[in-house]
C-alpha cells in the first residue's frame, strides 16, 4: 500500500514538472508598420498637409507637414489599442488669399505596407485600401468655392485599420477625420 502510495505521488510530481517544458503560444501583442506621405510641397498658398494618426497606444496625435515628406514608423501595442495607421488631408486656410485662374498643386501621396510586422516573428498582409484621393491641382475659384461651403480641406487619404488579435482588420478612418476638424 506504502508503495502504490509512493508511486501515485511520484507520477503526480513528475506530471507536474513536465508542463515548464510546454511551448507558449505566440505573442501578438505589438505589430509594427511604416507610414510615408510626400507631397510637393508642404504648404502651397495656404494649403498645407496636415496628418492625424494613432500612436503605440491608440492616442490620436496631429502634426502639420514642414517638410515635403514625412515619414514615421510605430509599433503598436494590441493590449492597449486595435486601432492602426493615420489620416493626411491637404487643409485650406480660409485667411489665404486665392486667384480664380490661377492652379493650386495639392498632390499628396500617402503609402503604409500592406505587411504587418508582429512581435513573434510572424507577418501578415493585408488588402488596404488607401481612400479619399484627388487630383494633383485645383484652380482657386474651386477652392473658394470650398470655402463657402464652409469645407476646411480639399481631400484626404487615408489608411486605418481596426485590428483584432486575430489579425482580422477593418478599415475606418473616422474617428482621426473626426478629431482633425475635417468638415464636408
Amino acid at each position: 500500500m506504502m508503495t502504490a502510495i509512493l508511486f501515485c505521488g511520484l507520477s503526480v510530481f513528475l506530471t507536474s514538472c513536465g508542463d515548464d517544458d510546454d511551448p507558449k503560444p505566440a505573442d501578438k501583442s505589438q505589430v509594427s508598420c511604416t507610414v510615408t506621405i510626400k507631397v510637393r510641397a508642404e504648404v502651397v498658398n495656404g494649403l498645407p498637409v496636415k496628418v492625424g494618426y494613432y500612436d503605440a497606444d491608440g492616442s490620436i496625435k496631429q502634426e502639420v507637414l514642414t517638410a515635403n515628406s514625412w515619414e514615421k514608423t510605430i509599433t503598436y501595442d494590441l493590449n492597449k489599442t486595435h486601432n492602426v495607421g493615420c489620416v493626411a488631408a491637404r487643409m485650406i486656410d480660409g485667411e489665404a488669399i486665392f486667384v480664380d485662374d490661377e492652379w493650386y498643386n495639392i498632390s499628396m501621396e500617402l503609402n503604409i505596407p500592406a505587411n504587418m510586422k508582429y512581435s513573434d516573428g510572424s507577418n501578415k498582409d493585408f488588402q488596404l485600401s488607401i481612400g479619399g484621393g484627388f487630383a494633383n491641382r485645383m484652380k482657386g475659384e474651386g477652392i473658394k468655392r470650398l470655402l463657402e461651403r464652409d469645407r476646411n480641406y480639399i481631400g484626404y487619404n487615408h489608411a486605418t485599420y481596426k485590428m483584432d488579435p486575430s489579425t482580422f482588420a477593418t478599415a475606418d478612418a473616422k474617428p482621426i477625420m473626426v478629431a482633425m476638424g475635417l468638415k464636408n
